[in-house]
């Protein structure tokens, strides 16, 4: 059964329903429709082999897609026999509405993969070097404040790198900031991003950034 779906744009669908937006949003699924969206399009077998499923289980993944409205035959390959059809998938890209896939599952899709990595890559790092890693600091701070924060073997306020460590930088904490001045910040950190991210040095180096308005006040 084709699902409520809107052809909005050369190449381009507007999803309508659950089912299609769980296919488009996961990156391994769309990979696998990306087999399709070729002017020669593809048949089970060749689709299977690049997937190094069998047959049948690349059958299977093609007849659903087919039912989603997401492959439609392209033509048919005569021979001896049943002949053999050739599958095409007819658009590039898929707009999905909020309503059918929300900004936290967004998120978690986004980052949830890579958080456990950065952080036992990051505890590693902060392990090791001249600058490694001591302890914490747990201490009262002002009238009524308390913080946990990093300290080196000494049990001084740590300073990563400062005689040759890693090179990492982190940091989590409240800004009291107007519109303009996070507008700049966050203008600046895309211009960070956008000069380091284009030097191609030879160690790899993992990256995350958030910046948001914090609604609670």
């Amino acid at each position: 059964m084709l699902l409520a779906m809107k052809q909005f744009g050369e190449s381009s669908l507007q999803v309508g329903s659950a089912e299609v937006a769980e296919v488009v949003t996961r990156v391994q699924q769309l990979q696998e429709l990306r087999h399709f969206m070729t002017d020669e399009g593809s048949t089970v077998r060749h689709f299977a082999r690049a997937m190094d499923w069998s047959d049948v289980r690349a059958y299977r993944q093609v007849e659903r897609y087919l039912s989603l409205g997401l492959l439609a035959v392209l033509r048919e390959q005569q021979r001896a026999g049943r002949a053999i059809k050739v599958y095409h998938c007819p658009y590039r890209s898929f707009f999905v509405p909020l309503s059918l896939f929300s900004a936290e599952e967004y998120l978690a899709l986004s980052f949830q993969p890579y958080e456990a990595d950065i952080r036992a890559q990051l505890a590693q790092a902060v392990r090791t070097g001249p600058d490694a890693l001591g302890g914490f600091l747990c201490e009262a701070v002002g009238e009524q404040g308390v913080a946990l924060m990093p300290a080196d073997r000494q049990g001084r306020p740590w300073q990563p790198g400062a005689t040759g460590g890693p090179a990492l930088h982190y940091s989590i904490c409240p800004l009291y900031l107007s519109y303009e001045q996070a507008q700049d910040m966050a203008r600046e950190l895309e211009a960070v991003l956008e000069k380091y991210g284009q030097l191609g040095g030879p160690a790899r180096y993992l990256y995350q950034v958030i910046l948001t308005p914090d609604q609670r006040g």
